[in-house]
């Protein structure tokens, strides 16, 4: 369907492992890492999680292999 690479945002309110609440949290981490992942015929997706700079969220995580940078 697609030859290359798509790029997608994410922005939530909450996502594991950097805030959880409620089940939004689970699926705004784990539907990104899935989504990065399935390819056509290309080596995966960009995609990206935008969440609130809450008080508890350190300047950088990792999810999979890759950096999350806090800004």
């Amino acid at each position: 369907m697609f030859d290359r690479p798509l790029k997608i945002l994410f922005v939530a309110s909450e996502a594991v492992p950097f805030a959880k609440t409620g089940g939004l949290a689970d699926v705004a981490g784990s539907l990104p890492k899935a989504l990065a992942t399935v390819s056509n015929n290309h080596s995966g997706n960009d995609v990206r999680i935008t969440l609130p700079h809450y008080k508890g969220i350190e300047g950088a995580k990792y999810l999979i292999d890759f950096p999350v940078n806090m800004i």
